[in-house]
């Protein structure tokens, strides 16, 4: 056996200062994030709520094996680094913290999650400092994944879809009418819902594309040109997957046959698609060069800074997260007056649970009506919400984000209705859903400071200003509800018909806002 040689002075001081250097930012990292997912408790609920719930986010579970099998292949490197903590980094926790606490006020989950994310960056970089912390990046970036977004895509995804179908159909030469989501052909009609969009699949290829370039690529052009790959393909994949379930209806002579286990095949045509650009990539794999030790020397306060710079950032993530609690706890104890609503002509009182749709109230909701209405052969449930006074933007646009959410029903396509010409008229938004060939419609609108809110993001703006005004006016929220067999034109023509009965409710709502303020 061979017996190893003793390493020079110099380069065994080095490594024991970087096996020293580790420990301590191990244990404040341990004591720190610890610290923010409390903090951040209702960012980890609400992502977790998505990852459960959506199945275009299922994928998420898989980020945090990911994150650390990356760490895993980076361990030479790691264990070669030496920590250096930098206090003077948590400054950056400053600003992030403050973007944070507006996007708390104007209720925008999505970026909450994002800047808590970059709060946690800014903590491991305090702790061990920016040069150890590029050592790490990749892994530590990619828990960027974790966060849930995309949604907005969606109606982009379906636009290009729906092309993508009717340009294919053409060149197949098989007839077709296009109105909308909707394709029909000789053999039957078919709804390029949300759900084929391909939204799914997009964001998995993405969360995958940049592991797989993370994890064979060293060169970050390389890195960069195969998650571009993992973004596109994916896009006209989808494309060339619908396109496939419509032809094969018309080649069938059914489009319900066609329609049969389609999201399970596209699971799999999307897992020939990963397949190619796997092989399509290995021809380029890079490897890493050998890791060398850090030789820096640790400072006499390395514990100290390291303590400083973890504490200061947990600090400033905390100031703002409590502030934002005191502020709701406040507006929660408002109240409101009771509601009356007219009876519109042409309509009768009937019990909600007619319309076949379940009901919820959101908890932050000071005083909620459901009623039932049967105006001539529809059936149509109102729910009314008012909110305390002083509540902030985020539960009340929350609200009207699930207000179109059905257990058991299937979200096929969601637009604006014009219910009225008028400048005080409500901006209605209708939700096609559907459910073993049988169709429903919803639709919500929001009221704020007793005037119809068109939910854009000036809005979230106002409404998070207004609630820190004594003479605040309470937020309204009006849900309808119907449901019809057939087609979804024939629901929302029903929720159409019942809007313009009751005027658009928009002469009803101030009235219940003005009277809650009073209270």
């Amino acid at each position: 056996m061979s017996t190893p040689l003793p390493m020079p002075g110099a380069a065994a001081t080095a490594l024991q200062q970087v096996r020293r250097g580790w420990p301590v930012a191990l244990i404040a990292l341990a004591v720190g994030l610890p610290c923010l997912g409390i903090i951040y408790a209702a960012e980890i609920a609400a992502a977790l709520g998505v990852w459960i719930d959506s199945t275009a986010f299922n994928h998420c579970f898989l980020v945090l094996p990911l994150a650390a099998y990356l760490l895993y292949e980076r361990r030479e490197a790691v264990a070669a680094a030496s920590p250096q903590p930098a206090p003077l980094i948590a400054a950056a926790a400053l600003p992030v913290a403050i973007c944070w606490f507006v996007a708390e006020r104007i209720g925008i989950m999505e970026a909450r999650q994002f800047l808590a994310m970059a709060i946690v960056q800014i903590l491991v970089m305090a702790a061990i400092g920016p040069r150890t912390w590029r050592v790490i990046a990749p892994p530590l970036l990619y828990l960027f994944f974790l966060v849930p977004t995309g949604e907005f895509l969606v109606p982009w995804l379906q636009d290009f879809t729906v092309g993508f179908i009717g340009r294919g159909l053409h060149l197949l030469g098989v007839p077709h009418f296009m109105n909308g989501i909707t394709i029909e052909i000789p053999e039957g009609s078919f709804f390029v819902a949300e759900a084929c969009a391909g939204l799914r699949f997009l964001v998995a290829s993405a969360a995958f594309g940049v592991f797989y370039a993370c994890l064979i690529y060293t060169s970050p052009w390389r890195r960069l040109l195969f998650v571009a790959l993992s973004l596109v393909v994916p896009v006209i994949a989808n494309g060339f997957r619908a396109l496939g379930i419509v032809y094969l209806g018309h080649l069938l002579g059914s489009a319900q046959a066609a329609a049969v286990d389609h999201i399970l095949y596209g699971w799999l045509f999307f897992g020939l698609v990963t397949t190619s650009l796997i092989l399509a990539g290995l021809p380029f794999r890079q490897f890493a060069p050998p890791v060398l030790p850090t030789r820096r020397p640790l400072g006499a306060g390395h514990a100290t800074a390291t303590a400083i710079g973890v504490i200061a950032v947990v600090m400033l993530a905390a100031v703002p997260r409590l502030v934002a609690g005191g502020l709701d706890r406040a507006a929660l104890q408002g109240t409101a007056a009771p509601i009356v609503l007219p009876l519109p002509a042409h309509c009768s009182s009937v019990d909600p649970a007619s319309a076949g749709l379940p009901q919820s109230v959101p908890r932050t909701a000071a005083v909620a009506l459901t009623r039932g209405y049967r105006c001539g052969s529809d059936t149509v449930v109102l729910r009314l919400f008012v909110f305390p006074a002083h509540i902030g933007a985020g539960p009340v646009f929350a609200a009207l984000r699930g207000a179109a959410i059905v257990p058991g029903w299937d979200e096929i396509a969601s637009f604006p209705l014009a219910a009225g010409h008028r400048a005080s008229a409500a901006r209605w938004r209708v939700t096609d859903l559907s459910r073993q060939g049988r169709f429903a419609a919803v639709a919500a609108a929001l009221w704020l400071d007793g005037r119809p809110s068109s939910g854009g993001l000036m809005d979230r703006f106002r409404r998070a200003f207004a609630a820190l005004h004594r003479g605040a006016s309470p937020p309204v929220i009006a849900v309808l509800a119907t449901a019809a067999t057939g087609t979804p034109a024939l629901a929302h023509a029903a929720i159409e018909r019942f809007l313009s009965d009751a005027n658009d409710l928009s002469g009803v709502i101030p009235q219940v806002a003005s009277g809650a303020r009073r209270r």
